[in-house]
């Protein structure tokens, strides 16, 4: 029989990065485009999906909290639209968020 010798493993550690990636988009008046998109990605695949014209998600629990975002982008073009006194332009608010993995 052979006797191993355990310290003549090497020991491999694997060291696992994502990146977890939000877009949020609101537009005014563009022709068959939802005012408000949002989008999740992890590792550029597509986790979630929420627009103004289907108002569905494929997380349920989170339709409640994009509805909410919809009124504050909807909001935010609209008080831009009234400073600068454009209407009937369209108009556009993108945020994006990025959460590396530590």
């Amino acid at each position: 029989s052979r006797v191993v010798d355990p310290s003549a493993h090497k020991k491999v550690t694997f060291l696992l990065l994502h990146t977890l990636r939000y877009f949020s988009t609101a537009s005014s008046d563009v022709p068959n485009f939802p005012e408000f998109v949002f989008v999740g990605y992890v590792d550029d695949v597509q986790i979630i999906h929420y627009d103004s014209n289907s108002r569905t998600a494929y997380w349920e629990e989170q339709t409640g909290k994009l509805m909410g975002s919809q009124k504050r982008f909807k909001d935010n073009i609209e008080t831009l639209k009234q400073r600068f006194n454009q209407t009937g332009d369209v108009w556009t608010h993108t945020e994006m968020c990025s959460h590396p993995s530590v």
